[in-house]
Parts: C-alpha cells; sequence; structure tokens
C-alpha cells in the first residue's frame, strides 16, 4: 500500500514548529515597535527642549524664572495641563559664579512625571551689563 499525504503526528509536529517560530517574530515586531516608539518620544523632545532653549536664550532676568510648556501625545501645543502628556520645562536662573552668565535648563518630561530628556546651556547675561571677551 502506498503512503499518501502526512500522518497526524506530522501535521501536528509541522504547526507547532511554525507556531513557535510565529511567536518568536512577533515578539520580536512588538520590542521594535516599542523601541521605536521611545526613540520617537526622545527625537521629539530633544527638539522642543532645544527650541524653548533658544526661545530664551537671549531672556535679561535677575532672578531665578521658570516657563512650563504642555504637549499632547502628538507634541501639539496646549494650554491644559491636565491633558497633557509631555511638559517642557525651562528654568533660567543667574550663574552662582558669574552673575554675567545665566543657567538655561529645560526638562521634557510624560505624563506620570518622569524626565525623558534635559538641555542645559550657559549663556550671556544680557541684564547684569557686563561684556565677557
Amino acid at each position: 500500500m502506498k503512503k499518501r499525504g502526512f500522518t497526524l503526528v506530522e501535521i501536528i509536529i509541522s504547526i507547532a514548529i511554525l507556531s513557535f517560530v510565529s511567536a518568536i517574530i512577533l515578539k520580536l515586531f512588538i520590542s521594535a515597535d516599542g523601541i521605536n516608539r521611545r526613540a520617537k518620544e526622545k527625537s521629539f523632545a530633544s527638539i522642543y527642549c532645544s527650541n524653548a532653549i533658544e526661545e530664551h536664550e537671549s531672556d535679561t532676568i535677575n532672578k531665578a524664572t521658570i516657563y512650563r510648556y504642555y504637549y499632547d501625545d502628538n507634541w501639539s501645543k496646549i494650554e491644559d495641563s491636565t491633558a497633557s502628556h509631555y511638559s517642557v520645562i525651562v528654568t533660567i536662573e543667574p550663574s552662582e559664579q558669574n552673575s554675567a552668565l545665566l543657567n538655561i535648563r529645560a526638562e521634557v518630561q510624560n505624563e506620570a512625571g518622569a524626565a525623558i530628556l534635559t538641555h542645559k546651556l550657559t549663556t550671556l547675561n544680557r541684564h547684569s551689563g557686563v561684556l565677557i571677551w
């Protein structure tokens, strides 16, 4: 008698192998999606952090000042802090070592308040009236 097709055991084993390989590939796609999402978040955080620093780089102050900006999950600026997914907090203060300098620090936080990214800059304080060469 000639044997045609596959036995039930062969089919079950091949389905088990196929599902095992599929599970591994699916896990790779899921982890790649998470890595991509975090990279996108850090990229946008870096852009908005740098923009906030540039916006306040030429400020003239003589006391510490804090600015807060709120963004939704698509990084669109919003006014409502309760609906924000991200916030950019810019802290500007005169340098303790040299009153002619300003320390600017911008931090991006997620909705849980965890810091995603922080940028720092020291620049000339135009309020001091001191010229540095």
